[in-house]
């Protein structure tokens, strides 16, 4: 069984979904293992979506900051900048 995970961009609202395997993200919400073993096959940006989900889909009870890969990359562009 599958599962579809969201989350939302805190810069540009813009939703992000994954859809991941049902039993083994139940197992990660347990603490059972880390994200980047559970789900290796995952690119590391994808994993960031999994780490970072909304509710009720996250282990950190709605306080998670997550940023899509775009608005990462211009966030460390402009930090990038300011050095």
């Amino acid at each position: 069984m599958s599962r579809v995970i969201e989350a939302t961009c805190k810069d540009c609202l813009q939703d992000v979904s994954l859809t991941v395997d049902a039993a083994t993200h139940d197992r990660y919400l347990m603490r059972e293992g880390l994200v980047q073993n559970m789900f290796s096959h995952l690119t590391p940006a994808d994993r960031d979506i999994i780490i970072s989900a909304n509710p009720p889909h996250n282990r950190t009870s709605g306080m998670s900051y997550y940023l899509c890969v775009e608005c990462w990359e211009r966030t460390m562009q402009e930090a990038g900048e300011e050095e």
